[in-house]
């Protein structure tokens, strides 16, 4: 009759009817994608906490700091007319620290039930528990050090010994060794809500027997958070309206409440809502989660809300629904996602009573809903999954356990981990923690600190009576299978690309051992997957040989692969390529352009000096120049031109002069509306800076439903000739060449010259001249745009890149020359540069890279080498709510000091991300500047950009429902950088890229 857990406060609940498309099974089964064996790392079937005679009930568990746990329960040594409280410390290794059986925390006569723990941030513990020995119940406190030893006053110190009844305390730490408790208080004759703090030497530092939190009719189970100051956050359940409804207090470190009397209302729904649970939002407030029967009283639903430091709720008026879906949701428990929300799991009864299964839900701190509508199943095993409890997996996700019936015999323990991306990471269904003999119940459980959880419950093996048991489950033990290049020689630092194995986890070390030797710890180690590692390591003066290499993961599983890696004598490094240097420029050609055919184009002009400056605008149209007035520029400023206001409706290029001979720069966005578009598309391309005889774009198909256009720009007073040759993948096609008149413009639909082809284009004429090439495609519901370049070079460079977060990125290479050139790839991560294999591209052609095929998942920028002179580009695909869309730019040959992004937005929903690439091998300092129109209320911020490495930077986190174009400098001597600007709007629906202008 033990085995029974305490009651919880009860009232009626329901939820909303809504039909539910897939059967919970089927769910489980489309979630349950990429999963690995997860097991049990202590004794099989757990160890034991306490196996003495009599019953051990109902045990509470914190971390002791160190990976290891403390268990507190309550204990029928004596009998159950002398219930006493003992407690347990067992390590990482799954060794108990204690006597055997634990230490007793109070065996006062009469009985003390209902124990809680909390760290007291020093390896120890402070633990509450509600006491009979008054003769009524009262709450006691008593702390335990890391060494098991008492701390306070024997049997415990008095929190709240007023008349009448003091029930279910809760306890919670007050950052400085001490603890806040809060309980249920019946010293008025109605259930009321109290605290004390305790400080960590066993004095209560509040009102005798504590401060009043609500006096409300009928206020019943409480629950605690601290709040980050010293005080805490406490919610719980009242009838003053007739009906349960949530309610929660501030009280500061003083005992002083913060917010409105007797609570602020976190749900106020008719009918009941019950049994609040909560977490912090980190950021001083809480998110609350609770069972609601808004709907009707038989039909429960589960909800939360998020009530910030000042008490202000923050979501829906009422709540936000985490899953309302038919029949009953009941038990929900809560822990912090990490990132300002959280992840709620309840059982849920959508298969009937007899068949409870496991759900979780993440709401994110703006209280949307992240997961599968209605929650991702945990487990959908036959008949009943019962009492979730859940933790943090410390990477976004939750590690969730609860007692299973699916035996239909016995109950055992389980336990599922979730991802931050709501993906099921262990077996299907749950790995097994403990299914030893007869039932194993209730359980509790604990972050270790690397990735697993230590999981307490009563545990009836014996047959003869209920004992306290323990298991650490976590991620299976990481294997290495190979290694990429598995050599180097001894002068300096080597990346390795690829190395390869299953179960990495997040935060994996990684080093090389020889007998004899010092470890050599890797650096910039990036976990890629669960099966591939790229990391570096500086082999600087290592002793020659065979090693050993040795992954082992943060919770201290390992793998080691012996003679994997070879250190060689050293070899002398390959020579630095020169670097050119480019020039600022005043003047800027912008070659495409229109305000027909319902296109809408407007030009962003940067003036990154210290002076205000003039700027005179030409626009060159089929029937001559247009001159429009010119332009003031402010001083370190953004000027945004809408040339319909001088056009109207016309085809046009365009001519940027600073008239004072200063640098500036200019940009020009598109935007239209494809025929079966759900979002408005655009693209954006930086102008040039000269006109040049001879052109090169790497990027353009007719295949796959692409359309391509060619724009010649002729800003010449005199007529051009121009030749245009396209480069396919198997050789040249020149088209017939063609004559341009005096300041003018052209433009070549490919299409209808060379169909179903993939190209890049040459163009050459007898004057100067400026190309674009811009794509479309679905009926131009998509499309991109990019500028050209005058100059091959062996070495490309790309800021931007990423086959992570649903992008698809193409690295475009075009070989110039007449002879074969051999070409190499190398990714710059955030732990540093893999190369791709070489390969050959036949003279004059063009080579396609799906990156997606060679580096998935990952943020990088590109580096293109040619054993000729080759020219890159990059485009980048993803899918939207609106359908695909895409941006895309062209490379650069080297790297700048400065770099001038004229165009940038953050008010409408539009995301604006500054891309910079640092090729050096040394950290790189930079400078960005955010200029507004007015150039007034700029922002000014420095960062230090890792080596070989590339960092992104969002301009609405520094300046927020603005417009502004981009500064960047390097402000290391000597060290250059490359950047890129990329935007987004309508929730990703559409977005541009291009580079900037540069100087040095």
């Amino acid at each position: 009759m033990w085995g029974r857990r305490k009651c919880e406060a009860t009232c009626g609940r329901s939820s909303l009817i809504l039909l539910f498309a897939l059967t919970a099974a089927a769910l489980c089964l489309l979630i349950a994608a990429s999963v690995c064996l997860a097991g049990v790392r202590w004794t099989a079937g757990g160890i034991a906490i306490s196996t003495e005679v009599n019953d051990q009930l109902d045990p509470r568990i914190i971390s002791d700091g160190s990976g290891g746990a403390i268990i507190t329960w309550e204990d029928y040594y004596y009998g159950s007319s002398d219930v006493d409280i003992w407690a347990q410390k067992v390590n990482s290794s799954g060794t108990a620290q204690w006597y055997d059986n634990g230490i007793k925390v109070c065996w006062e006569l009469e009985n003390q039930l209902d124990p809680e723990i909390t760290s007291d941030g020093s390896g120890g513990a402070i633990i509450t528990w509600k006491d009979y020995r008054s003769g009524s119940y009262d709450i006691y406190a008593q702390r335990v050090n890391s060494s098991g030893n008492i701390q306070w006053t024997y049997d415990g110190v008095a929190i709240c010994t007023a008349t009448s009844s003091q029930t279910k305390p809760q306890i919670t730490p007050d950052g400085s060794g001490g603890a806040i408790i809060t309980w249920e208080d019946l010293r008025s004759g109605n259930y009321d809500i109290y605290a004390q703090r305790v400080d960590s030497s066993g004095t209560t530092r509040w009102a005798a027997n504590g401060v009043l939190i609500c006096n409300m009719p009928n206020a019943l189970d409480p629950r605690i958070i601290p709040d980050g100051n010293g005080g805490a956050v406490i919610t719980w359940q009242d009838s003053r309206s007739g009906n349960y409804d949530i309610y929660a207090q501030k009280v500061n470190s003083a005992g002083n409440v913060h917010w409105t009397a007797n609570g602020v209302e976190i749900c106020t729904e008719v009918s009941d809502q019950c049994n609040p649970k909560i977490t912090s939002d980190g950021s001083g407030g809480a998110i609350i989660t609770w069972r609601d029967a808004r709907f009707g009283s038989s039909d429960y639903d589960i909800y939360a809300q998020r009530v910030n430091s000042s008490g202000l709720i923050l979501w829906n008026y009422n709540g936000v629904s985490v899953c309302s879906r038919t029949e009953n949701q009941t038990s929900p428990e809560i822990t912090s996602d990490g990132a300002g929300g959280a992840i709620i799991t309840w059982q849920d009864y959508y298969q009937g009573a007899s068949d409870i299964d496991i759900y979780a839900q993440r709401v994110d701190s703006d209280g949307s809903t992240l997961w599968d509508y209605n929650g991702v199943c945990i487990c959908s095993e036959s008949y009943n999954q019962e009492e979730p409890r859940i933790t943090t997996d410390g990477s976004g996700g939750a590690i969730i356990t609860w007692q299973d019936y699916r035996s239909n015999w016995n109950y055992d323990i389980y336990a599922q981990r979730v991802d931050s991306s709501g993906i099921i990471r262990w077996t299907a269904n749950g790995v097994p923690v403990c299914n030893s003999a007869n039932d194993q119940k209730y359980p509790e459980l604990i972050s270790d600190g690397s990735g697993g959880a230590i999981i307490t419950w009563q545990d009836y093996r014996s047959g003869a009576d209920w004992d306290i048991y323990a298991q650490r489950v976590s991620n299976p033990a990481p294997t290495v299978t190979s290694i990429t290049p598995d050599g180097a020689g001894n002068t300096g630092t080597v990346s390795l690309t690829n190395l390869a194995g299953t179960n990495f986890a997040s935060e994996a070390t990684v080093k090389l051992q020889k007998s004899g030797q010092a470890d050599i710890n890797a650096s910039n180690v990036s976990v890629v997957s669960s099966t591939k590692l790229t990391c570096k390591f500086n082999l600087s003066g290592a002793s020659t040989g065979a090693y050993t290499l040795k992954v082992t993961n943060p919770d201290g599983q390992s793998s080691t692969k012996s003679n994997a890696f070879t250190v060689t004598s050293p070899t002398p490094p390959p020579p630095n390529p020169p670097t050119p240097t480019p020039t600022t420029s005043d003047t800027w050609y912008l070659a495409e352009g229109t305000t027909a055919w319902g296109y809408s184009t407007y030009i962003s002009i940067e003036n990154p000096n210290e002076s205000d400056v003039t700027a005179r605008v030409t626009y060159m149209t089929d029937q001559g120049p247009v001159q429009r007035p010119d332009i003031t520029l402010p001083a370190m400023s953004q000027t945004t031109l809408f040339p319909i206001d001088d056009l109207g409706e016309k085809d046009f290029s365009t001519k940027v002069e600073c008239l004072e001979g200063k640098a500036i720069a200019a940009d020009r966005t598109m935007f239209w509306f494809g025929e079966d578009a759900a979002s408005e598309s655009a693209h954006c391309s930086i102008g040039v800076t000269s006109p040049a005889k001879t052109w090169y774009l790497p990027e353009g198909s007719t295949n796959y439903g692409f359309e391509t256009f060619l724009l010649v720009q002729n800003p010449n007073d005199s007529e051009v000739r121009v030749e245009v040759t396209f480069m396919k993948e198997d050789g040249p096609l020149p088209l017939e060449p063609f004559n341009m008149p005096a300041n003018s413009r052209r433009t070549i639909r490919v299409n209808d010259d060379m169909p179903n082809a993939d190209f890049s284009t040459k163009v050459e004429a007898d004057k100067p001249v400026i190309p674009e090439r811009a794509m479309y495609r679905h009926n131009r519901s998509e499309g991109h745009d990019s500028i050209g370049t005058t100059s091959p070079a062996q070495d490309y460079y790309l800021a931007e890149g990423t086959t992570g977060w649903g992008f698809t990125t193409y690295v475009l290479v075009q070989n110039p020359n007449d002879t074969d050139t051999d070409v190499t790839v190398t990714y710059m991560t955030g732990s540093g540069p893999v190369p791709q294999a070489p390969f050959t591209m036949p003279a004059n052609s063009r080579h396609t890279i799906r990156v997606n095929d060679v580096m998935p998942d990952t943020d990088f920028s590109t580096q293109v080498t040619g054993t000729n002179p080759i020219i890159a580009e990059r485009a980048m695909y993803w899918d939207s709510w609106a359908g695909e869309a895409c941006h895309d730019s062209i490379g650069m040959s080297s790297p700048h000091t400065t770099f001038y992004l004229p165009d940038g937005w953050t008010d409408g929903g539009c995301e604006t991300w500054t891309l910079v690439q640092n090729p050096n091998d040394t950290d790189v300092e930079v400078e960005i500047s955010y200029l507004t129109a007015s150039g007034y209320g700029n922002v000014t911020f420095a960062d230090t950009v890792p080596a070989n490495s590339r960092w992104t930077y969002n301009m609405a986190d520094r300046l927020p429902g603005e417009t502004a174009a981009i500064l960047v400098t390097s402000k290391t001597s000597g060290e250059k950088i490359m950047v890129e600007r990329a935007m987004y709007w309508d929730n990703r629906g559409a977005g541009t890229d291009t580079i900037g202008g540069y100087s040095d």
